[in-house]
C-alpha cells in the first residue's frame, strides 16, 4: 500500500511540475495581436492630407492648418520603432516627393515629383517615384536612374530590395507603348506580354531569386483587359476577369501567391475588392457597398488587405478574415493605399 500512495504521490508531483513549466513557458507575446499600420490620405476643410493609422488611430504627416496644398501618404514600412511613409506633397510651386520616419519630413525633389514606394533594408532607404515623366529612385535621398547610364521616361511604381539587389517595376515609354519592365541593379526585364496597348507593372515581391509582379493590360483589339502576374517576367493570367477590373498588389508567402485588387459585378453594379490566392478569387468583405483593394500583407498565414469602400463617399478602411475596420470617423473622403503588419 505504502508503495501504491508514493508512486501516486510521485505522479501527482510530476503532473504539478509540469504544468508550472508549460505556464512558464506559455509566452504571453506568442498571443500578442500584431500591429496593423495603413497609409493614405484624408480630407480636410482645406484638402487632402497625408495619414497613417496604427490599429486604427489615426495620424497626419502635414500641418493641416498650414496653407499647405495638401499631401498624400502612398507606400507604409516599419522597420523596429521606426515608421517610415513615402509621399507628395503640393505646393504653389509644384508637387515634391517626401518621405516621413516618425512624422518627420525628408524632401526627395521638388521637381514635380512624387514618392510611390517605401522599402528600409538595414540603415538605408529606398524610393521608388518619379521626376516629372523620369522613373527614378533614391537610396538614403541619393538620386538613381533605372537604367545605370541612361534616362528614360516612363513610370517607377514599387521597390523591392532583396540582399545587395534593388528591384524597381513600372513601365518604360517606348515607341511600342507602355512596356511593362522591372528593374534589377540597372539591368531591365520586359514582362511577357502579347498585343497590348496599355500595360503596367504596380508592384514587385521579391522571393529568393523570384521575381513576382502584379499589374493588368489592355489588349488592341476590342480593348479586352487581362489581370496578370509575372514570375522573372512570365505571365500567369488570373480568372474571373471583367473589362472594369484591376490589380494593385502583390504578397508572396509560403509558396503561395496572393494578387489584391477588385472586380466589377455589372449585374449588381457595383465593384468587389477581392484577392486572388494562387489564382482563386476572395472576397474581403460581405457588406454590400462596393470597395476595392489597393495594398495586401499576409502575417503568420492571416491576410491583410487595405482599401477604399465606395458609399456616397469613398472611406479608408482595411479587412482580415472578413472583418472590416473603417480608419476614416470624419464625413469626408479618404483612402487607405498601403498596409503593413509587424508584432
Amino acid at each position: 500500500m505504502k508503495t501504491f500512495y508514493k508512486a501516486c504521490f510521485k505522479a501527482l508531483f510530476l503532473i504539478t511540475l509540469f504544468s508550472i513549466i508549460s505556464c512558464k513557458k506559455d509566452d504571453p507575446e506568442a498571443h500578442k495581436e500584431p500591429d496593423v499600420y495603413v497609409a493614405g490620405v484624408e480630407a480636410t476643410n482645406k484638402g487632402g492630407f497625408a495619414k497613417y493609422w496604427k490599429n486604427g488611430v489615426g495620424t497626419f504627416l502635414s500641418d493641416t492648418s498650414s496653407q499647405d496644398y495638401g499631401s498624400e501618404a502612398n507606400s507604409i514600412f516599419v522597420s523596429g520603432k521606426d515608421i517610415y511613409v513615402a509621399g507628395r506633397k503640393f505646393t504653389k510651386e509644384g508637387n515634391m516627393a517626401v518621405y516621413w520616419k516618425n512624422g518627420q519630413e525628408v524632401i526627395l525633389s521638388e521637381k514635380n515629383a512624387i514618392a510611390s514606394s517605401i522599402y528600409v533594408s538595414g540603415k538605408d532607404v529606398y524610393v521608388a517615384g518619379n521626376e516629372s515623366t523620369f522613373p527614378v529612385y533614391w537610396k538614403n535621398g541619393q538620386r538613381m536612374t533605372l537604367y545605370k547610364d541612361k534616362e528614360i521616361q516612363g513610370i517607377a511604381s514599387s521597390i523591392y530590395v532583396s540582399g545587395n539587389d534593388v528591384y524597381v517595376s513600372g513601365v518604360e515609354y517606348t515607341s511600342l507603348g507602355a512596356v511593362p519592365k522591372y528593374w534589377k541593379n540597372g539591368q531591365a526585364v520586359t514582362l511577357q506580354r502579347g498585343q497590348e496597348s496599355r500595360s503596367g507593372g504596380r508592384t514587385i515581391f521579391v522571393v529568393g531569386n523570384d521575381a513576382y509582379v502584379a499589374g493588368s493590360t489592355i489588349e488592341y483589339q476590342g480593348e479586352t483587359k487581362a489581370l496578370r502576374y509575372w514570375k522573372n517576367g512570365v505571365a500567369t493570367e488570373l480568372n474571373d476577369i471583367g473589362s472594369m477590373d484591376e490589380t494593385n498588389c502583390i504578397f508572396v508567402s509560403n509558396n503561395d501567391v496572393y494578387v489584391g485588387g477588385f472586380y466589377y459585378d455589372f449585374n449588381k453594379w457595383r465593384g468587389f475588392g477581392c484577392y486572388w490566392k494562387n489564382g482563386n478569387r476572395i472576397d474581403v468583405s460581405e457588406n454590400k457597398t462596393s470597395n476595392t483593394v489597393t495594398s495586401i500583407f499576409v502575417y503568420k498565414g492571416e491576410v491583410y488587405t487595405c482599401g477604399i469602400i465606395i458609399d456616397g463617399i469613398e472611406r479608408a478602411a482595411y479587412w482580415n478574415n472578413k472583418k472590416e475596420i473603417i480608419l476614416s470617423s470624419v464625413p469626408k473622403n479618404s483612402s487607405a493605399r498601403s498596409i503593413f503588419v509587424t508584432n
